[in-house]
This record gives C-alpha cells, structure tokens and sequence, in this order.
C-alpha cells in the first residue's frame, strides 16, 4: 500500500508542477504525503491549502498531524486552535481527542485548549 502511496504522490507532484492552480490535485497529494508519513512535504502542502481555503478547519488539524510528528508541538498546538475555531464545540472535542495528538496531552497549552471546547457540566 506505501508503494501505492508513493506512485500517488509522485503522479500528483508531476500534476502539480505542470498545474500549480490544480487545487483537488493539491489536495490529493497533501493526503498521499501524509499517508507516506512524508511530514516535512506534507507540511508545506498542507500550508498552501490553508492559504488558498483558510476558513476549512481539516487543514489545520492535518498540518498540527505533521507538526506533531516532525516534533514542532507548540506550533502544532496553534494550528490545532485555529482549527477549532472553525468548527463547533463537540466537533472540535471530539477531533482533539484523536490518538494523533496524545503527544501533546503534557502541554499546558493543549490541555487549556481542550478544556476550552470540553462540554460543560450542567449544575
């Protein structure tokens, strides 16, 4: 399946070259270079995602995947937070609490951030 993977991306990259505008095709690669665990890639694809739709949140939280990975958890703390501002309360919850992300679960800015979208408890 990583060759596949890889044949993907190589595909898409050689796309994107000849239609740097091919935004489905931009897409497409980001998710090839993440299933490749091809972090330092995948960030710089993901980021121009973000410049050209920045009101998605899904982005955001696969840009903060990458980040983790590639040991960058304080930006990947503010990218999560922009991608729950995107989104509603119980969805931005439920996302944070992806296995993806417990390396974080040490970082005060993450646990401020979970705590942010947790439910309330009723009195």
């Amino acid at each position: 399946e990583q060759e596949r993977y890889s044949d993907a991306a190589h595909h898409l990259k050689t796309l994107l070259e000849l239609r740097p505008d091919h935004f489905k095709g931009l897409k497409l690669y980001a998710n090839a270079l993440l299933a490749e665990r091809r972090w330092g890639d995948a960030t710089v694809a993901l980021q121009q995602i973000i410049a050209q739709v920045p009101d998605a949140a899904a982005p955001y939280f696969h840009l903060a995947q990458a980040l983790v990975e590639e040991g960058k958890n304080d930006e990947a703390v503010t990218q999560l937070s922009e991608g729950v501002s995107r989104l509603d309360l119980p969805t931005a919850h439920q996302r944070l609490q992806a296995p993806r992300f417990n390396k974080l679960r040490a970082l005060p800015a993450f646990d401020e951030l979970l705590m942010s979208v947790a439910p309330k408890e009723k009195p």
